[in-house]
């Protein structure tokens, strides 16, 4: 971790994003120690909520909270990345990783598939509304990233904007 920090460091960049699978996950154990590292390094860190379970919608609001109590707020911020805004404000920035998912794709065959994950953008405005009424006071703004090419469904899910991870 400390190699891949100096690198990090030596390349310019001053903000990793971590995978994050879920309280009490692998990763989860390793955030403390990477971000230890990262903060020796001056490198700032964020998250990419990953798709850890099928209530992960609904647990979007208190894990969102567990990263800024935990990470942030616990380790005084040294090395949480907050996002500027032109005119300064500044507040944490998530991506979520799956969020605006088709209902169902068609495959190959013309055969409409389900698709695992997939939640109406309805279920994720009422969570991004419940989390952001929650943070009311706390912070300029909260930004939160749609790993979706839809910005529009973006929108409506209550996500800031997206953030393209697939190559596709």
């Amino acid at each position: 971790v400390e190699r891949h920090a100096r690198w990090i460091a030596e390349s310019g960049v001053g903000v990793i994003n971590m995978s994050w699978w879920g309280q009490g996950s692998f990763s989860d154990r390793a955030v403390s120690l990477v971000m230890d590292v990262m903060a020796d390094h001056d490198i700032r860190v964020t998250f990419h909520l990953e798709p850890y379970g099928q209530d992960r919608v609904s647990r979007l609001p208190d894990d969102v909270l567990y990263l800024l109590r935990q990470y942030g707020e616990r380790r005084r911020w040294d090395c949480f990345f907050f996002h500027a805004r032109d005119g300064g404000s500044q507040g944490p920035l998530f991506k979520i990783f799956n969020t605006t998912l088709p209902e169902r794709l068609e495959d190959c065959h013309g055969v409409l598939q389900d698709i695992a994950g997939y939640a109406p953008d309805g279920e994720w405005r009422r969570e991004t509304d419940r989390l952001r009424e929650t943070l009311i006071g706390d912070f300029d703004h909260l930004t939160l990233l749609s790993g979706s090419w839809d910005a529009g469904r973006a929108a409506d899910a209550g996500l800031d904007g997206i953030s393209v991870y697939d190559p596709v």
